[in-house]
């Protein structure tokens, strides 16, 4: 009993030393503190983007002009579509490798790209939900054999991000490059 007495005087003790001005106002700057280091921080990646980003990390390197094509997954396939149903039309579809990948040209275009997608964390965006279907989105899809990354996302939220509208114009360029020409000029 005496030890439940000293546990109540000590505890009040505490409290009422808490309860100063001072400690309330050291509890108050505490807590602002911790909010502001959590808001400055980036939330945690989600597993899409954790998954896409280990994947990357191993097809990169089978994508430079310096390796042998056909180290390169040959069903790797790149597709970015906007659509903006309020203006009417067909949505933009760009799709990489436009040939393919044992083309040391589409091996680093498709290289770019996909570099592109990793830095704007696209796949760690939130989604763009099922019942907006008439807003204006973009859509990242990357295939391959085993792999599938796919995420819509509305059309702001891309032009808030540098990364995507470069990608969107690279995929735009890309895909509208002029093919390369089979014959040597030297030969005709």
């Amino acid at each position: 009993m005496t030890n439940q007495i000293a546990l109540i005087i000590l505890l009040r003790m505490i409290f009422s030393k808490v309860c100063t001005k001072r400690g309330l106002v050291a509890i108050g700057f505490t807590v602002m503190a911790l909010i502001a280091f959590n808001l400055s921080h980036p939330t945690l990646k989600n597993d899409l983007l954790t998954s896409f980003n280990e994947w990357y990390q191993g097809i990169s390197p089978k994508l430079t002009s310096a390796t042998d094509p056909q180290q390169a997954d040959l069903s790797l396939r790149v597709s970015v579509t906007l659509s903006d149903p309020s203006i009417g039309g067909a949505p933009a579809v760009w799709t990489l490798p436009t040939r393919s990948l044992l083309e040391s040209t589409d091996r680093d275009n498709t290289a770019r790209v996909l570099q592109l997608i990793r830095e704007s964390g696209v796949f760690g965006l939130s989604p763009m939900p099922s019942s907006a279907k008439k807003e204006p989105s973009v859509a990242v899809s990357v295939r391959d054999e085993q792999r599938q990354f796919e995420i819509t996302i509305p059309l702001d939220q891309a032009q808030k991000n540098i990364q995507l509208q470069n990608l969107m114009k690279l995929m735009d360029l890309y895909s509208h490059a002029p093919s390369t020409s089979t014959v040597e000029p030297a030969r005709l």
